[in-house]
Parts: structure tokens; C-alpha cells; sequence
């Protein structure tokens, strides 16, 4: 290569040069000579030469980091007649000697980026003007889509170099190719891309087109200054704003707004929230991820103290960490990083350490809201002062923050962006003195810009300026955080966020559970996404596999019921159904086993551990008999509250249950409670309850509260060679103990086996059937509750023989009745009038003695 280019090698200094090379050497290469040159260059692909561009130059166009969503070749094509019409914008007072201009174009893309140049080989200018051209074409677009820096470098080529001003070195600037069909030879594309050109003159006229133009802009734009320094007496705004091209702020409403504002946050709570509550410590203390990180802090200009204050959380942090952080610091300012993306890679490093919180936290504080409200909206809160911020407040937010509860005990939930999150933080604070800040500065910027197209006369400018005023003032208000914290108060004291139902509509889809995932329709058994009108506050910790097998449950639930699947069946969708949120078959179940050892507790220990807030232990006073005053606290009762399932185990031999209690909990209808230090309420209870015990519990004989039972046993026995009861594998009750085995179930395994059980009790129409076996068991235990029936049939004889007569006269039998209940423990609250009516119900018929006195046909098998 340097010997093709040593016969045009010129000194240094020199200005009679026409390339240069990545060494910085000189070369004079006459034109016609180069296209033998360029075709060498193409062969090798070793090109390390640029042209200088000349005076007058081929036009053409930098279009970097392109984001419309709209087809390059459209846009260009906009481009080309746009340009069309500025450069020729009088066709018919051209003259007849002057040649029509050729607006053929090309456009080029970068292989890897988003980078085009676009061509008109046929139009020829110089920088002066190109650069005027460039800042002319984009002030009159909302998108400033063309690089006025294109034009600052001294040297351009196709598959040659690229002067970096700032780096102050060439760059390859390769990698680019034709984006339309160019049906040339390689020669001729060398050509064609070859920006040098033997004019002297450029064949467009700018003296009456584009000069005239910005030469008047610039007129207007120095008397709008001139008038906004007079009404900047106070130093409000910085004036130098209304120079810049980019805008700061868009409204939410337009084109891609989403994409390019998903994370636009000034402070850097969010930051140090991520620093020293999400991303792992493990991070600290590896010097490569340690390194990165301080350098994306850096890039994001957050303060050094924060650097050094994370960095102390690393047991490695000592006197040379500082300079360390100095020397990151400066070395991050040098790579010139975007904050969009260091920001974006601070996320990603959050959410590989901690997705909940990560999640919870970023996420959820940027979905479901609007970030800025329209023009007008702000304008029409801002009239309102102080009450305006807060009704501005609610707009952004009254679907993602709920208040409830009396005024003095209010209660505050947020929407985090995956549950309902009670604040105990302050974050809703955090967000009002944020959000509302970040919209007057929307509000102020698009104000400049307005002020920036009237006319310096136009009375609105002086409008303007006085809601610009005004909106300056209160940003400055709300960004400090009394004025924000009492602003807040006022909103939630004007009740503007306030929902007296919001307690009743915490979990409360029935249909639905969730889990950390999503959620689970009961109805399906499907996974579905979580929305914010689920009102959860809590889900599951586990990721749900809607398709998982579960051979271990399927076994241990056939082990406790010895292989009856229609009992299996039963007890797993009256567990399903029991997961639900419904209550309408206002059922409780008694699991009994008088063995013990029997599978019951393990069964309840799974539910406890995979069902969490959806499930409780009951205190043992809910359903045993207890005398308390009127007005106290009803502590046993105030967790039920929104649990859907709940098991009390073991219950005491002989304790008498609170029947009143049971039915009022599985009638479905709602129960008054009075939590500690605080006044009575109403609540709708859906608990399904569950008893455990080893000895049969004790009823009266009220027949509602027999339809509401369901009791099912537990005849199995779970033994091994060191209990009591040695194993025998020929008894069909026996089984062998695993002392393991709510270890070797997992909280997936159960939730999908009894989830899988729930769609079925939907499927059959949200009724349960329950086995013949059930209901013989359930109506003999129906009949032993009853007192009377238990003291007929152990201490009478009756008979069916009408030929055959008894006598006992009515006080005997109703003292013996009460002697038998005493001796037995029994309750009796039967009076004798009521017993002998119980007794002709049962077709036990009165009878006299010779002595005309009055009894029954009944005779007491222990006489007195």
C-alpha cells in the first residue's frame, strides 16, 4: 500500500493535498488517476484513505441513530422534496439558460446501526451553506432527524475515514451499503460516492432562498430575546433554553412516547434504592462488577458521596477505594456514555439480584399512569394553586393509589405494579413531590417553546410569561418536601383517593389465586397475567406450572384413604372447592382418625406450608363454648378475615362446641368483630373450616348444623418397626411411615394437584357429591349426638311388639335421663316437658299402669 502511494506522498504543512491516511501522511492524487486507485482499494479491502473535501462539494446528509417509525425511504423521500422546494422555489421564474437541478439521491445504511448518508451526487455546495441548509431543514421538523456535525471534518470517503473532532483521531468508517439498487459497477459507485468534485461554483443559488430565510428568523429571534430580557426581571427562566433544538419534555399522547421515555427520572431515589435494597452486596465486593457499576453511577451523575457511601457496605473498602472512584469517575467522562443506556444496564444488573424487589419497586412505579398530562390540563390545575396540585395528582394516580378507613386511622395502598402494597414508607409522598414536579417541568418547556414561535408584539407572550411565572414558583414549592407532604395530606383529607369498599375488594376475586407468576383462574386451572383490579396484596411464592405432574400428592393422598378413590376424590375437591374464595355450600368438615398416626396432621401441615395467606390455623376458641363480656376485643376472631380456608387441630375429648359460631361462619353471612383498641365492624367471612380431631366432637341434635357438617375418617395407619404398634403388611390399614414426606412434596406439587381439583368442582357445577360411605358415616354419627338416642339405647329396652308392654313412669325415666347425662358428662338442657315430647316423636307411645298413672312403654334395662 505505501508503495502505490509513494510517487504522491507531499511534506507536511503543505496545503496542496488531496487524501490523507490513518498515520496522518499527505498525498496529492490527480482525479484522474484515482479511479485506478479506488478499484485497487476495492480489490484489497484495505482502504485506509480519505479525500478532503473541496470547496464545492457533492451534497449530502448524515442521518444518525435513526428512531421514527417510519421507513427511511420515506422520509428521504419527504427530504428530497422538501429540498426541492427550497432550493427552486419559483419554477416558473427560472431562466431558459438555467439548468433544471437533478434531485437524484442514494441512500446508504450502516450494517450494525441505525446510520444512513444519503447522496445527491448532482447537486453541488460548500460547507457554509450545507450547514445553514442542515439548520434551516431541521427547525422545521419536530424531529431534528440530520447531523449538522457532518460537515466539520475536512475529509469524507466511502469505505475510507471519519475525523473525530472530539477524539481527535480518524475512525473507519466502513460497513456501509446501498440501500436502494444502484445498477453500477464498482468503478462507477467509487465515483459516485466521491464527494470532490473539479468545480469551482456550486449550481444552487442560497443568497436567495435560505440566507434571506434564516437571515430573517435570526431577526425575530434576537427581538423575542430582547422583549423576554425586559419581562426577565427576576431571572425566572434561563434564556439560553430557547436556543436548544431538542426538546426535553413530550406530551404522552404522541408517537412513540413509551419507547423513548421509559425511564425519565431526574433525582436518583430510584438509584440509591437499587443500590442498597436490590443489587446483591456479593457486587461490592468483585472488583470487575464493582468497577462497572461506579462507572455507570458515574455516567448517571450521581453525587460521589453515594459512590463512596455504597462502596463502604464491602468488607474490601479501604484508602485506596476513593481514588479509585476519582479515577472511574474520570474515565467514565471520557467514554462520553448515554444515560439511557448506563441507566438501562443498572436495571438489568438490579433485576438479575433481586426480581421481587426489583419488580416491586421500578417496574410497578412506572406502569399504569400517566407520566405527564396534557398542556391544557396542567394550565387548568395551575389556576387552582395548591388544590390544583393535588386534583393534579389524582389524575395521574387515582387508579394506582386507594385510601380507606375514618380519617384519623386512614390507610394508604399503592399500586406497585404487581399487588397492592400498604405504605408504610412514604412512597406515595415520594411519588406526588416527583410526578408533580416532572409535569410543570413539561409544563415549562412546552411554555418556552410556545413563546418561542409568537411574535415578540403578540400580547400572549406576556401571558406566557406570567404562567410561566406561576408554574416556576409552585415547581419550586413541590420539590420541597414539607410543601409536598402537606400537599399529599390535603389530598387524601379532600378524600379525592378514598374507597369505603376497597377492604371488600382486597382479594377478593374467588375465582383467582396468586401466585408469584401471575395468577390462577380456579375455573380453568390457567395461568393468566395480574392485573391491578385483582386488588391482591399478597400472592403465593411459587412459580406455578399449570401442566405440572403429581405423582407424589396422587400417592400420598391414595395412602391416607386406602386406595377408596371416590373418597379421594371427594376429600381433594372439597379441598379444592375449599381454596376457592365461594362459601355457597356452607360446609364444614370433621377429620377424625381415633388411632392417631393417620395422615391428617401431614395433610394439614402441606395446606398450611403451600397455601400461606390463604390459609390459617383457627384458635380453639372460635368453636368451643366461652363465656366473655359484652364489647371486648374478639381476638380469636379478627385473623379470619379474608382467609378461605382454616384448620383447628385437635380439639378436646368432651369440649362442647360453639354451635351458634359455626353456623354463623359457614351460613355465608357476615360476623361482628372488634379488633384491639378499636370499634366493632362488620365482616363477609368465606372460611371454609376444618376440624382435626381423635375424638369425636360433641353436638346437640340441631339438624342445620348437621347439614353443614361433612365428617370424614381417617381409617389408615402410618407405622413402622419403632412405633407402638409394630407394622404389618398383610393389615389393609397399615402403611408404612415416612417420616419425610411433607419434605418430599413440594408447595408446587400441592398447589397444582388441589388447583387441578377446583376446576373440577366448577366443572360439576359448583356442587359437591358426596359419597354414599360419607353420608352412612355422617347420619350414624348424626344419631349418636343425640343425648337422648345414646341414653335409650344404653340404658332402656324398647319394644316393636304390641302384644308386649313396659311400663316407666315419666318422672322416673326423665330423673334417670338426667342421672345419665350427669354420669356421662353430657350437657343437658332439656326440660322435661321437651323430653317427653322427643320421646312421642319417636314413636315411643304413653302408656298407664294400674294405678291410672301416666308413662311410657319403655323399660330400664338398671333398675333403681
Amino acid at each position: 500500500m505505501s508503495n502505490i502511494l509513494k510517487k504522491y506522498t507531499v511534506s507536511s504543512g503543505t496545503k496542496n493535498y488531496t487524501h490523507q491516511d490513518l498515520k496522518g501522511g499527505l498525498f496529492n492524487i490527480p482525479s484522474n488517476e484515482s479511479v485506478d486507485l479506488y478499484t485497487y482499494l476495492l480489490k484489497i479491502k484495505k482502504s485506509s484513505l480519505c479525500e478532503k473535501i473541496t470547496d464545492v462539494f457533492k451534497l449530502y446528509f448524515d442521518i444518525d441513530k435513526y428512531t421514527l417509525n417510519v421507513d427511511i425511504r420515506d422520509t428521504v423521500k419527504v427530504l428530497s422534496e422538501q429540498l426541492s422546494r427550497i432550493l427552486v422555489p419559483n419554477q416558473e421564474e427560472m431562466k431558459e439558460e438555467e439548468p433544471e437541478l437533478d434531485f437524484t439521491y442514494h441512500i446508504l445504511k450502516n450494517q450494525s446501526k441505525e446510520n444512513y448518508h444519503v447522496y445527491f451526487p448532482n447537486i453541488l455546495v460548500d460547507k457554509k451553506f450545507c450547514r445553514k441548509l442542515v439548520k434551516y431543514i431541521n427547525s422545521k421538523t419536530d424531529d431534528k432527524i440530520l447531523d449538522d456535525n457532518a460537515y466539520n471534518s475536512c475529509f469524507r470517503m466511502y469505505h475510507v475515514l471519519k475525523f473525530d473532532r472530539k477524539k481527535n483521531k480518524y475512525l473507519p468508517n466502513s460497513n456501509y451499503d446501498f440501500l436502494d439498487e444502484v445498477n453500477l459497477n464498482d468503478i462507477e459507485k467509487f465515483q459516485l460516492l466521491c464527494i470532490q468534485t473539479d468545480k469551482t461554483k456550486s449550481n444552487v443559488d442560497f443568497e436567495k432562498t435560505i440566507k434571506e430565510k434564516i437571515k430573517e428568523e435570526e431577526k425575530n429571534r434576537q427581538q423575542k430575546k430582547k422583549k423576554l430580557q425586559e419581562l426577565n426581571a427576576n431571572d425566572i427562566i434561563d434564556l439560553d433554553e430557547l436556543d436548544e433544538n431538542k426538546t426535553n419534555y413530550v406530551d404522552y399522547k404522541r408517537d412513540g412516547w413509551i419507547k423513548k421515555n421509559v425511564i425519565q427520572i431526574k433525582d436518583y431515589e430510584y438509584i440509591k434504592f437499587l443500590l442498597f435494597e436490590v443489587i446483591g452486596p456479593e457486587k461490592c465486593d468483585d472488583y470487575g462488577e464493582w468497577s462497572k457499576i461506579i462507572m455507570i453511577l458515574a455516567s448517571l451523575e450521581i453525587p460521589k458521596r453515594i459512590m463512596i457511601k455504597w462502596s463502604k457496605t464491602s468488607s474490601k473498602f479501604d484508602e485506596t477505594t476513593i481514588s479509585n472512584i476519582k479515577s472511574l469517575i474520570k474515565k467514565s467522562r471520557e467514554k462520553n456514555f448515554s444515560f439511557y443506556d448506563q441507566y438501562k444496564a443498572l436495571l438489568n444488573l438490579a433485576k438479575q439480584d433481586n426480581f421481587t424487589k426489583f419488580n416491586e419497586y421500578i417496574i410497578g412505579l412506572s406502569k399504569y399512569e400517566y407520566k405527564v398530562l396534557n398542556f391544557n390540563q396542567i394550565k387548568f390545575h395551575l389556576n387552582n394553586d395548591e388544590r390544583g396540585m393535588c386534583e393534579m395528582f389524582y389524575k395521574l394516580f387515582h387508579q394506582r393509589i386507594i385510601t380507606q378507613g375514618p380519617e384519623d386511622n386512614l390507610e394508604v395502598y399503592f399500586w406497585n405494579g404487581d399487588i397492592w402494597q400498604k405504605d408504610e414508607n412514604q412512597m406515595c409522598q415520594y411519588l406526588f413531590q416527583h410526578f408533580v414536579s416532572q409535569n410543570l417541568d413539561y409544563f415549562n418547556k412546552q411554555l418556552l417553546y410556545e413563546i418561542k414561535k409568537l411574535d415578540p408584539s403578540d400580547p400572549k407572550v406576556e401571558q406566557y410569561y406570567d404562567l410561566l411565572k406561576n408554574s416556576t414558583m409552585m415547581r419550586k414549592q413541590c420539590n420541597r418536601s414539607k410543601y409536598s407532604k402537606q400537599c399529599f395530606r390535603n389530598t387524601l383529607g379532600a378524600n379525592l383517593l378514598n374507597n369505603p369498599d376497597f377492604q371488600d375488594m382486597i382479594n377478593g376475586n374467588p375465582d383467582s389465586i396468586a401466585v408469584r407468576n401471575g395468577n390462577i383462574d380456579l375455573r380453568t386451572g390457567k395461568l393468566v397475567n395480574r392485573r391491578f383490579d385483582d386488588y391482591n396484596t399478597f400472592f403465593l411464592d411459587i412459580e406455578f406450572d399449570e401442566f405440572m405432574k403429581t405423582p407424589n400428592m396422587d400417592k400420598f393422598m391414595s395412602d391416607i384413604m386406602l386406595e377408596q378413590e371416590e373418597i379421594i376424590n371427594f376429600l381433594s375437591t372439597f379441598i379444592g372447592y375449599s381454596i376457592t374464595g365461594h362459601n355457597k355450600e356452607q360446609k364444614f368438615s370433621v377429620w377424625y382418625g381415633d388411632k392417631g398416626s393417620n395422615g391428617k396432621s401431614v395433610l394439614a401441615k402441606l395446606l398450611d406450608k403451600t397455601f400461606g395467606e390463604y390459609f390459617t390455623i383457627l384458635d380453639s376458641e372460635i368453636f368451643s363454648v366461652k363465656k366473655g363480656t359484652a364489647g371486648t376485643a374478639t381476638t380469636h376472631l379478627n385473623y379470619i378475615q379474608d382467609k378461605r380456608f382454616g384448620i383447628m387441630d385437635e380439639s378436646n375429648k368432651n369440649e362442647e362446641m360453639n354451635e351458634g359460631l359455626v353456623k354463623r361462619i359457614t351460613g355465608g353471612t357476615k360476623l361482628r368483630i372488634r379488633k384491639l383498641h378499636k370499634e366493632s365492624e362488620l365482616i363477609e367471612v368465606v372460611l371454609v373450616p376444618i376440624i382435626l380431631t381423635n375424638f369425636k366432637p360433641k353436638f346437640s341434635n340441631d339438624p342445620a348444623l348437621f347439614r353443614r357438617m361433612i365428617l370424614i375418617e381417617f381409617e389408615a395407619q402410618f407405622l413402622d418397626d419403632e412405633t407402638d404398634i409394630k407394622y404389618d403388611k398383610n393389615n389393609p390399614r397399615h402403611k408404612w411411615k415416612d417420616s419425610d414426606i411433607d419434605n418430599k412434596i413440594s408447595d408446587n406439587e400441592v398447589l397444582s394437584y388441589f388447583v387441578r381439583f377446583a376446576t373440577k368442582w366448577y366443572q360439576s357445577g359448583q356442587k359437591l357429591k358426596i359419597p354414599d360411605k360419607i353420608k352412612k358415616y355422617n347420619k350414624k354419627f348424626q344419631h349418636n349426638c343425640n343425648v337422648i338416642n345414646k341414653f335409650l339405647d344404653n340404658e332402656c329396652e324398647l319394644t316393636t311388639d304390641e302384644n308386649q308392654k313396659y311400663f316407666t313412669s315419666s318422672l322416673v325415666l326423665y330423673n334417670k335421663f338426667i342421672d345419665y347425662c350427669r354420669l356421662n358428662n353430657e350437657n343437658n338442657k332439656i326440660p322435661k316437658n321437651e323430653f317427653e315430647g322427643i320421646l312421642l316423636e319417636k314413636n315411643i307411645n304413653n302408656v298407664k299402669n294400674d294405678y291410672d298413672e301416666l308413662g311410657f312403654n319403655i323399660k330400664l334395662i338398671n333398675e333403681y
